[in-house]
């Protein structure tokens, strides 16, 4: 895929061009889903948008805590064509829990391009997490100890999620 201003007035019938799904179809309204080139993918202390060098901050950081955290931003090994914003949740995080989650990102990311490269259009790529994985996502961190889920589906669910995104907490047998 290309970032949008680069085809923009170039788009030809039959072309495949990646599109995320901001907001559902109303099922009662004659107005469909609000699609966007802009992707974002969520972590748990950073958004990853491919495309884009925005590197920015929270709105909800203080003055002090967003030059802090624009600090680490710049130790990352982000590359020219990826942005991050990092979430309220990022802001007293270390760099290496902010890499840990930006690499876990990066990895999602690149998943779905393999996905979108060899997919014939239209076709459903990524959907985003369920609330079980989207709970595991905004509360695990490098320090979590264990997982324990009482549910075979719950588990199943999440155990997906990590080995495609946080593999060693898997390995480790973190997850019970």
């Amino acid at each position: 895929p290309q970032d949008v201003s680069d085809i923009a007035g170039k788009l030809n019938v039959g072309q495949k061009i990646l599109v995320q799904v901001k907001k559902d179809q109303i099922s009662h309204g004659s107005k469909g889903a609000a699609l966007t080139t802009f992707i974002s993918l969520a972590g748990t202390y950073l958004v990853l948008l491919p495309y884009n060098n925005k590197q920015t901050v929270s709105r909800k950081a203080d003055t002090q805590q967003r030059d802090q955290v624009k600090e680490i931003i710049t130790k990352l090994e982000i590359p020219e064509n990826i942005g991050v914003i990092i979430r309220t949740a990022g802001i007293q995080r270390t760099q290496e829990e902010l890499q840990w989650d930006y690499h876990a990102l990066l990895k999602q990311w690149h998943c779905i391009q393999q996905m979108y490269e060899s997919s014939t259009s239209p076709e459903l790529l990524h959907e985003e997490d369920s609330i079980i994985v989207r709970n595991i996502r905004d509360n695990i961190s490098l320090d979590t100890d264990k997982i324990i889920v009482n549910d075979q589906s719950a588990f199943d669910t999440i155990k997906t999620y990590l080995e495609n995104t946080r593999p060693e907490l898997v390995a480790d047998g973190k997850l019970e």
